[in-house]
C-alpha cells in the first residue's frame, strides 16, 4: 500500500481528512487532531477496491491506528471496515476504528472522495505512461506498508 499523497500531493493537500476532537467526545479519545492518510494498492491489474487509512495523531506525531476499508462487502472480508492485523495499532486503535466506522465513513461525500482517489491511484498504477510511474518505481520497499510486501487476498 502506498500513500495517495506520494502520487498526488496537491490533491492530497486539499482533500486529506482530519478529525478534531475536543476534551469531551463520545469516543473516549484524547483531545487531538487525527489525520486520516489514505493508502492504496500499487499492484498493476489489481482491482481490490480497498483503502487503508493510517490514523495519525497530531500531538503525538505518529500513527496510532491502521484501518482497512473495503468499498464493497466481500465474502472474504465480511467486515467491511476493520483494524488491519498486519500494520501498527495502539491502545487507541479500537476507539479510532469506532470513530471512523460510525462517524467518518457515514459521510457519503468523503467515501466518494476516497473512491475517486482509489480510481485516480489505480489509473496511474495501470498506465505505464502516467507520470506517477516514476514515483512508484523510485519507492524503496520499506516505504510501502507490510501488506504491500505480502501476498494479499482480494
Amino acid at each position: 500500500m502506498v500513500p495517495f499523497h506520494l502520487l498526488f500531493p496537491e490533491v492530497a493537500r486539499l482533500e486529506t481528512r482530519a478529525v478534531i476532537l475536543l476534551d469531551t467526545n463520545p469516543f473516549g479519545l484524547p483531545p487531538d487532531t487525527y489525520g486520516l492518510v489514505d493508502l492504496y494498492c500499487e499492484q498493476s491489474g489489481c482491482d481490490c477496491r480497498r483503502v487503508m487509512l493510517n490514523v495519525v495523531s497530531d500531538k503525538a506525531r505518529r500513527q496510532v491506528a491502521t484501518i482497512n476499508h473495503g468499498f464493497e462487502p466481500s465474502p472474504l472480508d465480511p467486515e467491511q471496515t476493520f483494524l488491519d492485523p498486519l500494520n501498527p495499532q495502539t491502545d487507541l486503535s479500537l476507539r479510532l476504528l469506532r470513530l471512523v466506522r460510525d462517524h467518518v465513513l457515514r459521510d457519503e461525500a468523503y467515501v466518494a472522495r476516497l473512491y475517486q482517489h482509489y480510481r485516480m491511484f489505480k489509473d496511474a498504477v495501470n498506465d505505464p505512461r502516467h507520470p506517477a510511474q516514476k514515483v512508484l518505481r523510485a519507492l524503496p520497499p520499506l516505504r510501502r506498508s507490510p501488506r504491500s510486501r505480502k501476498t494479499r487476498r482480494h
